[in-house]
């Protein structure tokens, strides 16, 4: 307490991105916060308990003091029991509630306490679908204003046997509305890969379904809107294949990212940017991407432009599951060249960024594949990946380490705001650094190449960095529920894309399981911390994503779980390096880089290898569909149940 008096922080309120009345700026203390004088500290502490209240719901003592003092650094259940004695209040004690009649398929919801709406809530159907998943009057958190359910004794029959209360389940979901809305847009986009509709028929219901949902404030009608919204997002965007199969004819092409040398042959992405019909000489336009495979005496360049001769054809070979993700994102076909069926090289339109950042990777003299993962994990550059490289990480459970990913992202994210900790002592410094950490995010996205995890990474860091420039609420299920809805609506054909169902799969796992996991196993051996927390994360992210790597690829990889916290240490460190190279101009370091990044990308390569070679590195099996959706399922279904539950409070005390 004498730090706090000395402080003038009798709360002992932490650092953080949220600014009180006479707070002392800059503090001298870097774990607490400093006053002007006590009164301002008590003024404080007033102002912290009432944002509990407002805006985290919590109106007991049990409630406030397990987020003021967690069990973690706290004997948190003393301290409760002291306050409620010296209080006289019970610990559990809340304000009651007053009931109100609701329909008998809604009696299990009733009891909530009406209030003063929102405008936008007392008249949409979306707002109280986002507010109230019950359909009945739910607590709308206004500034002095917090409502919470009664204690109802009847509880449905399916919360009584699987000990649920669909309270609690409520009150999550309120605080995810992105949740509630990329659930029925995402259903609409997979009725779409079953089903085809008119678009005037998909167009008339969604226009009816709003009507319903603004006039009727139902529930029902928004889910009706979300979901027909997906279907018409859908089929918006599947224009169905514009090149003829089987025909050799002429095609003008544009060559995608950076070509890959498979050994016989190079590969590459191309788009077809039109055809000539051979019957009558005419050149139609087209926008499919088709497959690149050219001879060894045929050269490929990033982004140039080609007219050649050849012919597209289906795409054969690999597992059903592979050829129905290529076509997911647009890929029509092969198409295989050789010089003498190029008549015509035409200079790049533009080049990306990602081939400048390659580019620029490419000066580091690092050999062999060393060299091709720094650029794979820095720049998006896989084209140096040999095939037994690619299946050792495979085998090993690391693949994800080859592909910019959330991972990456979130480690310039940290070094972003680690250089740049000293313009919050300036003024609007704090809104300055967050506006350049989120540039060089996207900045980076960028220069990968867009993919598809790194862009979901971006948008959650965006939202996180606003928050902190905002001192709001921030959800970590929210904010991936609102970059996949973004990136869904930009393109729905991402829905099917491995990449993306892995990420995210990945992200909302380590969020619903493996950070709650690491606050159970957290022990006050602060140096253990990091490494339960690091294979607490690790297991999560690995038993979410297992499912789909077996459907997708038949292999189960499982040394994955212990190697990961191992790999992903060198994998920042070779991260960390080639952004400062990438983001600095620091030429004359080239020596220095050069050494750190080849041999931490050695060391990277070692362990993938002797954990591929391991007898027990991996299983391959192939889980079925219907399977893989159960396995789904059942961990949807397990969250919902632990989200239902009462949250436990206590902690294990020494004697």
């Amino acid at each position: 307490m004498s730090r706090g008096l000395s402080n003038r922080n009798p709360g002992n309120i932490r650092q953080s991105a949220v600014r009180y009345k006479g707070e002392v700026r800059p503090s001298r203390d870097p774990a607490f916060k400093q006053f002007e004088s006590m009164p301002w500290g008590y003024r404080a502490i007033f102002v912290l308990l009432d944002t509990y209240r407002i805006r985290h719901g919590l109106e007991t003592i049990r409630g406030m003091i397990s987020r003021w003092a967690p069990p973690s650094e706290n004997h948190t259940e003393i301290y409760i029991r002291a306050v409620a004695d010296a209080v006289g209040i019970a610990a559990v004690r809340s304000t009651p509630a007053t009931g109100q009649r609701c329909s008998a398929w809604r009696r299990p919801f009733h009891g909530w306490k009406t209030a003063r709406r929102p405008i936008w809530t007392m008249w949409s159907g979306v707002g109280s679908y986002f507010a109230n998943s019950g359909g009945e009057p739910r607590p709308i958190r206004r500034r002095h204003e917090i409502l919470l359910p009664e204690q109802h004794t009847k509880q449905p029959y399916f919360a009584i046997f699987a000990g649920m209360k669909p309270e609690f389940l409520l009150a999550k979901l309120d605080r995810m509305p992105m949740l509630k809305a990329v659930v029925p847009f995402a259903a609409g986009i997979l009725a779409a890969d079953r089903f085809a509709l008119p678009l005037w028929f998909l167009a008339g219901a969604f226009l009816l379904s709003g009507v319903l949902a603004l006039l009727l404030r139902s529930p029902l009608c928004t889910l009706a809107m979300l979901f027909t919204a997906g279907f018409g997002a859908a089929q918006l965007r599947d224009t169905g294949r514009t090149v003829p199969y089987g025909v050799y004819t002429a095609y003008e092409l544009s060559v995608e990212g950076i070509p890959a040398d498979r050994g016989r042959y190079a590969s590459a992405e191309a788009t077809v940017t039109a055809w000539r019909d051979p019957a009558d000489g005419t050149w139609h336009p087209a926008g499919d991407r088709v497959t690149l495979h050219a001879d060894t005496l045929t050269p490929l360049h990033p982004g140039e432009r080609l007219r050649c001769r050849g012919t597209v054809r289906p795409l054969r070979g690999g597992a059903e599951s592979y050829r129905r993700l290529m076509t997911r994102r647009g890929f029509a076909g092969t198409i295989w060249l050789s010089e003498r069926t190029i008549f015509e090289r035409l200079p790049a339109r533009n080049t990306a960024l990602h081939l400048h950042a390659a580019e620029r990777m490419g000066r580091l003299r690092i050999p062999g594949d060393a060299g091709a993962v720094c650029r794979a994990m820095t720049a998006g550059d896989r084209s140096g990946i040999t095939p037994e490289l690619r299946a050792a990480y495979s085998r090993s459970g690391l693949s994800h380490l080859l592909a910019v990913s959330g991972l990456h992202t979130g480690i310039v994210f940290a070094l972003v705001n680690l250089l740049l900790w000293w313009l919050p002592l300036l003024r609007r410094g704090h809104l300055l650094r967050n506006l350049l950490a989120a540039a060089c995010i996207w900045i980076y996205v960028a220069a990968a190449g867009f993919p598809p995890s790194a862009v979901r990474a971006a948008v959650m860091f965006t939202m996180l960095q606003s928050a902190l420039a905002s001192a709001s609420e921030y959800n970590g299920l929210n904010a991936l529920a609102a970059a996949a809805f973004g990136m869904l609506l930009w393109n729905p054909a991402w829905l099917g894309d491995i990449s993306f169902q892995l990420s995210f799969a990945a992200v909302a796992a380590i969020l619903a399981w493996g950070v709650p996991l690491c606050r159970r196993l957290r022990t006050r051996r602060r140096a253990l911390n990091p490494i339960t927390d690091a294979l607490a994360v690790s297991l999560a992210a690995t038993l979410a994503t297992a499912p789909l790597v077996s459907h997708t690829f038949g292999i189960v990889p499982l040394a994955g779980v212990v190697v990961n916290p191992a790999a992903i240490l060198l994998g920042s460190v070779v991260v960390l390096a080639g952004a400062l190279w990438m983001l600095l101009p620091v030429g004359w370091a080239a020596p220095a880089f050069e050494c750190v990044l080849s041999h931490t990308a050695e060391g990277l390569n070692a362990l993938a290898r002797v954990t591929a070679d391991l007898p027990c590195a991996a299983a391959e099996y192939a889980l079925g569909g219907g399977a893989t959706a159960a396995v789904y399922l059942f961990f949807a279904l397990a969250t919902v149940a632990a989200w239902s539950a009462e949250p436990k409070k206590s902690v294990h005390l020494p004697a």
